[in-house]
């Protein structure tokens, strides 16, 4: 996936090259981890198997991230400029989800570390040094997941890693200052469904669970042009 993003990459900006100038930053931001995830649990019994269904929320929780971007401006009306976006991200971001039933305690666990992007944009002058611009951008993330039963009678834990493609709007504010541009972006972050599946030590709990991941992140920016 990671080698995808690479072809894409210079098959974008490697034809602007000789076109308007380059710019590069950094940003520090406030990710909050959204969604929810559907469980479903089966218990096998002697008497055949019950099934139980709850949707539940990821909590709310706040994470900080640290994004470096490179991207490339390109001049194409008097009423502002396109522009292109790379950027890659890592976030110390630990949501979870729990559901209770008569028969399982069901926690979910998320972790998304990296995400890798690409973004295409407009940004519109207010003032000669001030503009706003809007984005949209294609992103791959690595996710971290776990399921468990946590109750003492089935203790259970089980893990799995995958790949997941999203699609991400933005809206932001920027501003030229002293050679460099400051900025504040607010992104929101939509995910393919996470599926995770497992069985309990005794094997008598199945666990199926949908996860639809969803992130706010409020960044300040930096970027200086190249």
């Amino acid at each position: 996936m990671k080698k995808s993003f690479l072809i894409l990459f210079c098959a974008v900006f490697l034809p602007l090259h000789y076109s308007f100038g380059w710019y590069a930053g950094l940003s520090l931001g406030q990710s909050i981890a959204d969604g929810d995830v559907n469980m479903n649990t089966e218990e096998s019994t002697g008497t055949g198997i019950k099934t139980w269904n709850d949707d539940a929320d990821i909590d709310h929780t706040n994470f900080p991230s640290l994004s470096a971007f490179i991207g490339k401006e390109i001049k194409s009306t008097p009423h502002g400029n396109f522009f292109l976006e790379f950027d890659g991200k890592y976030t110390t971001e630990k949501s979870q989800s729990t559901s209770n039933s008569s028969f399982a305690d069901a926690k979910v666990h998320v972790e998304r570390p990296l995400v890798f992007g690409m973004n295409a944009g407009f940004s519109r002058p207010i003032t000669p040094d001030t503009s706003v611009f809007v984005r949209l951008g294609l992103v791959g993330s690595h996710f971290n997941t776990r399921i468990s039963d946590s109750r003492s009678s089935q203790i259970y834990s089980s893990s799995d890693s995958q790949f997941k493609w999203g699609l991400v709007p933005s809206i932001g504010i920027q501003k030229d200052i002293a050679g460099f541009t400051m900025g504040l972006l607010y992104s929101y972050y939509i995910y393919q469904d996470l599926t995770v599946k497992g069985t309990n030590l005794s094997d008598r709990i199945a666990f199926t669970n949908t996860i639809t991941p969803r992130y706010h992140l409020i960044e300040a920016r930096v970027s200086k042009k190249l």
